[in-house]
């Protein structure tokens, strides 16, 4: 009996180490490695990034500031929006489209001087995109 249970697990041994694993597991966890590659998003440029204090940028228009963000793999979700300094931009204020978001920035955010972070919030995912740092600067 003590013969026998020595020669199973002999097999056994022999078994597990030749064993292979299917080549297309490590095909699935590239492609599953090129699909996180593919939903990165990269901010190419954007602008502008600075105005004196309630000074109007890149004036549209209707009269409004507007900034423009070059941008590859956002998500176009309709609640994908824009935080300018915390504060939320977004619905008719914002547009996504394939390689760029643009929106409009309200008056009452750049009267005070002072540094303002810009991220991209996507509507589906929830990740969240630094844009950089938009500067107001004190009148002189």
């Amino acid at each position: 009996m003590k013969n026998i249970l020595i020669v199973l697990a002999f097999a056994c041994v022999l078994a597990i180490g030749s064993f292979k694993f299917p080549k297309n597991i490590f095909k699935q966890d590239q492609l599953q490695q090129n699909n996180q590659a593919a939903n990165q998003i990269k901010i190419e440029n954007w602008g502008p990034r600075e105005t004196p204090e309630g000074t109007k940028f890149n004036i549209q228009p209707d009269g409004r500031s507007a900034m423009w963000v070059k941008v590859k793999g956002v998500s176009m979700h309709p609640k994908t929006h824009v935080l300018f300094g915390g504060n939320e931009i977004s619905d008719q204020d914002i547009a996504v489209q394939a390689e760029s978001v643009t929106f409009f920035v309200r008056d009452e955010l750049i009267q005070k001087s002072g540094s303002y972070e810009v991220a991209i919030i996507e509507g589906d995912t929830g990740r969240r995109i630094l844009v950089g740092e938009f500067n107001v600067r004190k009148n002189e």
